[in-house]
């Protein structure tokens, strides 16, 4: 034969390999099983073996899977069937850690059948695994294997155990997502700033360097700045650490000092830490962000409220109440709530009659607003009339039986009806 015939027979040959490599490789099972029928029969060429032996651990279909076993048990050397047949019973898909994965995929290094290389490319294909070795034994080219990794767009490589970062990383202009965390790298390529989508990133237990965390807080202040908000938020519940929450609330807004929620929990810190002040500074923040942001008004006039200057709590109520139009029809509850502050307010400047009134308006845009409702059973104590303040404090315990049971036994105004019976068998019924 010619040295030419030789070289067409070879060239027809490779290229019939490379065609039942694409069928074995399609998703669809039709072009699966036209492999098998392409092979049956005849002779399985050693190139095959490793696509076999993928397909029988990691395609979906089961028939397909038992198919490639039998195809695989017919043309591997005994030595080879001998130790993948152990390994069929594991589920590759979901019980094993990625180093787990690799310890197996490095076992095939004595199966000279197998193309290791070739069995993770594919492995990752299938299931989307063994990302691990391939991009520490360079597969693929970097971008195409965390490409392959992505799950539209997020990408996760917790866990993986891996001593750096591919700087191919920063080619993934579409992710919003990434977990690095469980990873035993120090340094961040600079080619990860390229991810300006990315609204979340997580690295628990990788011990970056202090360099490192700060070019990602460069690189993405924004998911800094909420990362300290979350801690905040978390520490500002427990009484012992409200100094500590102020500190990552700083460190928030010195990051990201549009964020409006980081300016508003910064005020209700400052306020429970009676410093009335500066959170009143911290709610003009967020009204200069957002001048239609109403929970800011409520909190504002409420602050006024707290250090007794009732004529500029009112005065931020009436302002609040111009603007609540704006935010559409969810701003019932919030509206109330305005005209609720506007009535304390009121009240404790001795206008019953308009705070009466206001309380009203409140209630009539939510009736289970229980502190309007004992702020009116206030006004009836005041002017002693025992009938009203029983029925107004009535519809607090129907609306929120604990807020109304702590006012009438705290407020002073309600010391002469906590001996009387009907309200004693008020208390009862909604122990």
């Amino acid at each position: 034969m010619s040295v030419a015939k030789k070289k067409l027979k070879g060239n027809q040959k490779n290229l019939s390999l490379k065609k039942i490599k694409q069928l074995f490789e399609s998703p669809q099972d039709s072009d699966v099983k036209l492999a098998f029928s392409i092979l049956k029969g005849g002779v399985i060429p050693k190139p095959i073996l490793t696509h076999l032996l993928a397909i029988s651990f990691f395609h979906d279909n089961e028939q397909i899977r038992r198919r490639a076993k039998r195809f695989f048990k017919k043309q591997a050397l005994s030595e080879t069937y001998d130790f993948v047949k152990g390994k069929w019973r594991y589920n590759y898909r979901y019980s094993y850690s990625e180093s787990q994965i690799s310890k197996f995929i490095e076992a095939l290094s004595k199966q000279k059948e197998i193309n290791q290389k070739e069995f993770a490319n594919l492995m990752l294909r299938f299931i989307h695994r063994g990302g691990k070795y391939c991009l520490e034994n360079e597969t693929a080219p970097a971008e195409i294997i965390l490409t392959q990794l992505c799950r539209q767009d997020r990408l996760s490589l917790a866990y993986f155990g891996l001593n750096f970062l591919p700087i191919a990383i920063g080619k993934l202009h579409h992710l919003t997502s990434l977990h690095i965390g469980g990873n035993d790298f120090e340094d961040i390529p600079d080619e990860i700033q390229n991810l300006k989508r990315l609204t979340q990133l997580y690295y628990h237990q990788t011990p970056l360097s202090e360099q490192s965390i700060e070019k990602l807080q460069k690189f993405f202040p924004k998911i800094f700045a909420q990362k300290y908000l979350d801690k905040a938020i978390v520490l500002s519940s427990n009484e012992l650490q409200k100094s500590e929450a102020l500190n990552f609330i700083n460190k928030s807004i010195d990051l990201y000092p549009e964020e409006i929620e980081s300016w508003q929990v910064k005020a209700k810190i400052l306020e429970s830490l009676k410093n009335y002040r500066d959170a009143i500074q911290c709610l003009e923040q967020v009204l200069a962000l957002n001048t239609n942001h109403i929970p800011a008004w409520i909190q504002k006039s409420k602050t006024y409220y707290q250090i007794k200057q009732y004529q500029e709590s009112l005065k931020i109520a009436e302002e609040g109440l111009q603007f609540v139009q704006n935010v559409g029809d969810s701003s019932q509850n919030l509206k109330a709530t305005l005209h609720f502050r506007r009535a304390e307010a009121l009240q404790k400047l001795k206008d019953y009659g308009q705070a009466q009134s206001a309380y009203n308006q409140a209630l009539s845009l939510n009736k289970e607003l229980a502190l309007a409702w004992i702020g009116k059973a206030r006004i009836a104590a005041e002017r002693r009339h025992f009938k009203n303040t029983f029925s107004n404090f009535q519809r607090a315990f129907q609306a929120d039986a604990k807020i109304a049971r702590k006012v009438f036994l705290e407020d002073i105004i309600f010391l002469p009806y906590q001996e009387n019976n009907d309200f004693l068998n008020l208390m009862k019924e909604y122990e």
